[in-house]
């Protein structure tokens, strides 16, 4: 087991010396699936939460000292926006666009030189990411909801309304799991058995059901969430774009693009075979990847729309 003494965690604005190497380099980044490091949005706005101290507030970063160069080394680190939200008291006006609609909001409010705009009142959580090697399996310290409370000590310090998070549950990416609607998973709740993929909580229409109280959910990542006092708001359907020419997803993911991944029986729906009918398009699962690339040969582009969980801890 790794040592867990030693590990502090700092906010990032009182160690400006890391900032350089989160932005451009970070160490943590290879423990995501490539292709997620590659979308548009990402890529044009992330870097400004590290270069305006207004944005970077909110992130974190635990340390721990290298005993082979006697330096600090970076083994996790939480990630946030402080972005505007108008109707703070209705849940269902989070945005569809989820991780990147909140990354955008936020970054063009803090550029906008309009002295009229509105204040930040909310912090919208981007992401948690530890090493492995010093995740709770391995150190008995739970660093991940360490980071995620310290975010929400700095949202109500900092006087905001809500903090929320579009949450990336990631069971979903497995094989038995990724073509399952992002609705009728997150329903899922842990049994003593492992739940049967034809089994569904999701109500005929694919609305979200509510996780009972007392149960656990199936994902751990939402579990976790919800131990810390976070509530299911609801799926955001359309929270993260990836896209890439077939060479590139190749490059990226390891897959062939040629062909369409297999679909099992039991996802098989009729509508979703004509759509890919009408636009000329086929499915390719990746790994790391919630949901299945759409491919279209024709234009040799892959498009990755990720789903992901709106949770609201405050």
């Amino acid at each position: 087991m790794v040592q867990s003494l030693g590990i502090k965690i700092v906010p990032l604005l009182k160690h400006p010396h890391l900032i350089p190497i989160l932005r451009d380099e970070s160490p943590l980044s290879v423990y995501w699936p490539e292709f997620t490091n590659n979308a548009r949005i990402l890529c044009k706005y992330l870097p400004y939460i590290f270069d305006r101290p207004a944005l970077a507030g909110g992130i974190f970063v635990a340390l721990v000292r290298d005993d082979s160069t006697g330096r600090e080394k970076i083994v996790g680190s939480s990630h946030s926006i402080p972005f505007h939200w108008a109707h703070p008291s209705d849940d269902a006006s989070l945005p569809q666009g989820g991780w990147e609609r909140a990354l955008v909001s936020g970054v063009e409010l803090e550029l906008s030189q309009d002295p009229h705009k509105p204040k930040t009142n909310a912090l919208c959580a981007l992401e948690v990411t530890i090493h492995p090697d010093y995740r709770y399996k391995q150190t008995g310290r739970d660093l991940a909801s360490e980071l995620l409370l310290k975010m929400k000590e700095h949202a109500r310090q900092s006087g905001f309304v809500a903090m929320v998070v579009p949450v990336r549950p990631p069971l979903k990416q497995l094989p038995e799991f990724v073509w399952m609607d992002m609705n009728r998973y997150c329903s899922h709740v842990k049994e003593e058995k492992k739940v049967p993929i034809e089994e569904t909580r999701s109500r005929p229409d694919g609305e979200l059901v509510p996780i009972p109280k007392g149960a656990e959910a199936f994902d751990s990542w939402i579990q976790k969430h919800l131990s810390l006092g976070a509530r299911i708001v609801g799926v955001c359907h359309e929270s993260y774009k990836v896209e890439g020419t077939r060479s590139e997803w190749e490059k990226w993911t390891g897959v062939n693009f040629s062909v369409p991944s297999p679909r099992p029986y039991m996802h098989a729906r009729e509508d979703e075979m004509n759509d890919a009918d009408d636009d000329d398009s086929y499915e390719v699962v990746v790994p790391g990847g919630l949901v299945p690339v759409k491919f279209y040969p024709a234009r040799g582009l892959g498009v990755y729309i990720e789903p992901n969980l709106w949770m609201r801890h405050f």
